[in-house]
């Protein structure tokens, strides 16, 4: 496993960390303060990762953001909503549990864009062999402007940059994958 070993917080570690090409950066120290810092720092050497850090206070999240943060995630909040739903909603909580540790059946949510020149771009989605050919169940899409349609009807038409959020076994997912680019046209 490659690593390195330094302080987040100074940009010399940063950029042994190879930040400039990173697509991705993830900020998960002890402080908001600490998060704040390695945010804006790498924000300002990689204009384009996607920059996902933890917040410990809830009022760090819009300084993140304003940070240059793609995303925050609260250990905090996701833990106290997990506590209501094993109170409330057991059942579901024990099944998306063993869902997403079952080895033989490897299920998973995943996101799949519709890419621009895809053959399935103005069809319905009853029309796209989603479920037929790669046994994928289409959950929710979201929109251009990124509003979630949960549970969509059968008549969606399907266009570019819509993202598709399904859920599928692994081999699904790369089949459903393989689908999307040999439907670009040429």
């Amino acid at each position: 496993m490659l690593y390195v070993h330094g302080d987040a917080t100074e940009d010399h570690v940063l950029m042994e960390a190879s930040i400039k090409t990173a697509s991705g950066v993830v900020a998960a120290l002890t402080s908001d303060r600490e998060n704040l810092y390695v945010t804006l720092s790498a924000r300002s050497l990689n204009a384009d990762a996607r920059i996902v850090a933890k917040v410990v206070e809830a009022e760090a999240d819009n300084k993140m953001r304003k940070a240059g943060a793609s995303a925050t995630v609260s250990p905090n909040i996701i833990g106290g909503r997990r506590m209501v739903s094993e109170l409330v909603r057991p059942t579901v909580v024990v099944f998306l549990d063993q869902m997403m540790r079952d080895k033989d059946k490897n299920l998973r949510f995943e996101e799949c864009p519709i890419p621009a020149g895809s053959s399935f771009i103005g069809k319905q989605l009853r029309d796209v062999p989603f479920r037929s050919e790669a046994n994928v169940l289409v959950v929710a899409i979201r929109d251009n402007d990124g509003t979630f349609h949960y549970n969509p009807g059968s008549d969606l038409v399907l266009s570019e940059g819509l993202v598709l959020v399904v859920l599928a076994e692994a081999h699904g997912m790369q089949h459903l994958r393989d689908l999307m680019q040999q439907s670009i046209s040429t």
